[in-house]
């Protein structure tokens, strides 16, 4: 027996009608959920955003979702695939169908919604618009829904499709395309409906249900009734099983192809990471090249302030360092300008370097640097690499553009 998690078993808050926008489900997380995505989203955070529907903007901008995507995991990514395929307002139950009951599914879409990617009620999720523009008009390898792949369809023309698969008539082209959807969901219906095919109408249909969804014929748009179909592809295309995309193209619809895939998105589902390779290391060699880098750490910093000590360079009107002056530093220990960013970013965090506070400030070692150079190279690096891992800032960001 697994013990699900708390909002229901997909660990997402249900009941109500649930937030409207992204930015009413920003408001109604607490402090420690906001922390989180931020911690997973740290891009949101430059410039800090200024109330939560800034906030909520920035987290749906293209180039932060596609940051956010690229840092999936492949389950992860199988989820979203499946979450885009459903209609907003979806409720979990409908994408545990798609995926499968599989014990990772909650933690995918917990994740999911911490992420800001999935938002939304246990009963109405919804998948920020950005995502689904991102995962393009084949997600997972499936064509359009019927509504859309339908759309242009004239009225007398669906009523002959309807027809065709021995369906009755409607009153109107939405109830048309909503009746022929339908009877796409519908497995045990489908299956006859290929019974009665040419043998080759199978083959047809196997070439596209696992993506791609097009396939090219030509005179695909030309209307064609079931007693008139003299091929495989007439034949499906008179009872909309294939849709008209252009003159020589035709493509499956989303509901066939979700039916004649079994019920889900994915073929082979991957919810457990594969194995990593790994190769054995001698310990008494990580352990020496852990020293060297921890060396070669204080010996930078160390050079850097030396060079630094008779003089060092202007401060920025809005703080920081010229882009001369990092090259120049760069070029003086011989390293790349991120590396020497590194090296600047660390002793300024460690207290050893900050402006003098005169009318033309400079960057100068400070009277701790004084004292960390007198301790043994073992406690230096240990200051070092304390304030490395607290510390808040990126110098990874250095040299790239900000929003501002």
């Amino acid at each position: 027996m697994t013990q699900e998690p708390p909002g229901g078993p997909s660990g997402v808050p249900g009941g109500g009608a649930g937030p409207r926008t992204l930015a009413e489900d920003l408001r109604g997380r607490g402090d420690g959920e906001l922390a989180r995505l931020l911690r997973a989203r740290p891009d949101l955070t430059t410039p800090v955003p200024v109330d939560l529907t800034q906030l909520a903007t920035r987290a749906t901008t293209r180039a932060s979702i596609a940051r956010a995507l690229e840092r999936l995991d492949r389950f992860t990514l199988q989820v979203v695939d499946a979450a885009v395929v459903l209609p907003d307002g979806f409720p979990y139950a409908a994408l545990r169908e798609l995926v499968g009951d599989v014990p990772q599914l909650p933690g995918a879409v917990e994740q999911l919604r911490t992420w800001a990617l999935l938002w939304g009620p246990e009963g109405a999720l919804r998948v920020v618009r950005t995502v689904r523009d991102l995962a393009g008009a084949s997600p997972a390898g499936l064509g359009p829904p019927l509504a859309q792949a339908l759309g242009a369809t004239g009225p007398a023309r669906l009523q002959e499709q309807l027809a065709d698969l021995g369906l009755p008539p409607t009153a109107d082209a939405v109830g048309a395309i909503a009746a022929i959807a339908a009877l796409f969901t519908d497995r045990k219906a489908v299956a006859a409906l290929l019974d009665q095919a040419p043998a080759s109408a199978a083959e047809v249909l196997d070439k596209l249900v696992w993506g791609p969804p097009t396939g090219s014929v030509r005179g695909a748009d030309r209307p064609v009734r079931a007693d008139e179909a003299n091929t495989p592809v007439e034949w499906l295309l008179a009872r909309a099983m294939l849709v008209p995309a252009g003159p020589q193209t035709v493509v499956l619809p989303r509901e066939l192809a979700l039916t004649l895939r079994g019920g889900t998105v994915h073929r082979d589902l991957a919810p457990t990471p594969p194995p990593i390779a790994t190769t054995a290391r001698d310990p008494q060699a990580v352990d020496a090249a852990a020293a060297g880098a921890a060396f070669t750490a204080v010996r930078m910093v160390e050079e850097l302030l030396e060079l630094w000590s008779a003089g060092g360079p202007a401060v920025l009107r809005a703080g920081g360092l010229g882009v001369r002056d990092l090259k120049r530093v760069a070029a003086s220990l011989d390293v790349s300008e991120a590396e020497a960013a590194l090296w600047l970013e660390l002793a300024y965090a460690s207290g050893l370097v900050a402006g003098d506070g005169e009318a033309d400030e400079q960057w100068l070692p400070t009277p701790a640097y004084d004292t960390w150079k007198a301790r043994p190279t073992e406690e230096r690096w240990t200051t070092l690499a304390g304030v490395w891992l607290e510390t808040t800032r990126v110098p990874g960001l250095v040299g790239t553009r900000d929003d501002k």
